[in-house]
Formats: structure tokens, C-alpha cells, sequence
């Protein structure tokens, strides 16, 4: 989809406003490529769209849900956010997609610290 790899394009040079209206048409001509709504939940995100953005994201999930960087993005928008619980929730599914996600034991343990569960929080770099 031409569409899809302009919107690479513009987001890789910080173009968020063009790579949205491109990932947006992407979705349009395919709404059932996970990779489309991926990329239009992370543009979201980058505007500060953030309900749109767990929306789109979580659109791609449905269509692959065994997505390891949908996941890993919701993850962190839920941590800042500082909706601990659900951001642990999705770093632990990133884990289980990729178990070679070695970010996300340091992830999840920011999460707990957040929690203020310390002990456990510790555990995790065991």
C-alpha cells in the first residue's frame, strides 16, 4: 500500500499530521491489516491523541493478536498515563509473544515499583 510506506516516510521525519491522514487511508483501503492500525495508533500517540490511539491499537489486535509492538506501545502509554495495572497487562503479552523482550522485565518492574510493590518489583531482574 503506497499509502502505508508514505506514512513510514512522514513519520520517520516527525510529519505526524501527514502520516496520520496516510496510515488513515491505509486502514480505509484495508481495514483488516493489523500493521495499518498499528501504525495509525502510533502516529495517534505521537499527537497526543491518546484514546484514539489505544482505540486504533487495539483495532490491530483483533486482526493479530499475537502483535508484540502493540503491546510494547500499549504498555507504555498506559504507564504514562499511570494506569500501572493495564500497563503491566500488556508488557506481560509482550513477553509471552517475545520472550527475548528483555526491556519489558525492566518495564514491568517500573510498573510494580509504581504499584508500590517493591519486593516484587526486584524480583523481576532475577
Amino acid at each position: 500500500d503506497a499509502y502505508y510506506f508514505r506514512g513510514r516516510a512522514n513519520y520517520e521525519l516527525s510529519e505526524y499530521n501527514l502520516a496520520l491522514d496516510d496510515f488513515m487511508a491505509s486502514v480505509r483501503n484495508n481495514p483488516v491489516d493489523a500493521e495499518f492500525h498499528y501504525w495509525k495508533g502510533k502516529t495517534e500517540w505521537k499527537l497526543k491523541r491518546i484514546r484514539s490511539a489505544i482505540e486504533s491499537l487495539e483495532e490491530a489486535l483483533i486482526y493479530n493478536p499475537g502483535h508484540f509492538d502493540v503491546y510494547r506501545t500499549l504498555g507504555t502509554i498506559y504507564t504514562e498515563m499511570e494506569m500501572f495495572s493495564k500497563a503491566r497487562e500488556n508488557y506481560d503479552k509482550a513477553m509471552n509473544v517475545n520472550s527475548n523482550f528483555v526491556s519489558g522485565f525492566f518495564n514491568k518492574s517500573k510498573v510494580k515499583e509504581n504499584l508500590t510493590d517493591i519486593k516484587l518489583a526486584l524480583l523481576e531482574f532475577d
